[in-house]
């Protein structure tokens, strides 16, 4: 009875991805069977009480723990366009109510470098192959999306912001930041089907 329940909630978790399949097995190493990722920070929502872990990485093996930072783009803080995946309908559902968040709702990240507010610019709905939404940006700016609709992988909701505070911190906190590896955009066309 445990194995066919562990099979239907794999199989949820395939419908609700927001990398494309084939995306973590090019891009990212796969958290081992039975380990957890370490949190490398925390993202707050506060329109839609969210205040939940992030990790490193777009494999579906990390991203079931929570939003994951897309390695290659920017740090939260940093210059350029800081890119989040996470779940819907799956696992903590961090991303549920993504499509209630509304110009003007902010977006907290909180790392070892510090505490960032971001402003929600947009929300809007894109195809999965729409890969325009991870590209690189000249100020700093926040992109987080999930499948869309929910319980399907058709397409993502996303929502696209601006920071609008920083405050970085000389101290470490309890969980650590992963460095990411440089960006390679050549593997963007294949990361979206």
């Amino acid at each position: 009875m445990a194995q066919v329940a562990e099979v239907t909630k794999t199989a949820a978790a395939a419908a609700d991805n927001p990398v494309p399949v084939g995306v973590e097995t090019r891009s990212q190493k796969k958290v081992p069977d039975g380990r957890k990722p370490q949190p490398t920070g925390r993202i707050e929502i506060p329109a839609i009480g969210l205040n939940h872990a992030t990790y490193e990485g777009i494999d579906l093996s990390i991203i079931n723990h929570g939003p994951s930072h897309w390695p290659g783009t920017a740090h939260p803080g940093e210059k350029g366009n800081t890119v989040f995946p996470g779940h819907r309908t799956t696992y903590s559902r961090p991303f549920w109510d993504i499509d209630r968040l509304k110009a003007g709702d902010h977006v907290i990240f909180t790392t070892a470098a510090g505490r960032f507010t971001y402003q929600v610019r947009e929300g809007f709905v894109v195809d999965e192959g729409a890969t325009w939404i991870t590209k690189r940006t000249d100020d700093a700016t926040f992109t987080i999306f999930a499948c869309h609709p929910k319980g399907s992988a058709r397409q993502r909701y996303v929502v696209k912001g601006s920071l609008v505070s920083s405050a970085t911190t000389t101290t470490v906190p309890k969980t650590t930041t992963t460095s990411a590896p440089p960006r390679d955009d050549s593997l963007i066309p294949g990361l979206f089907g």
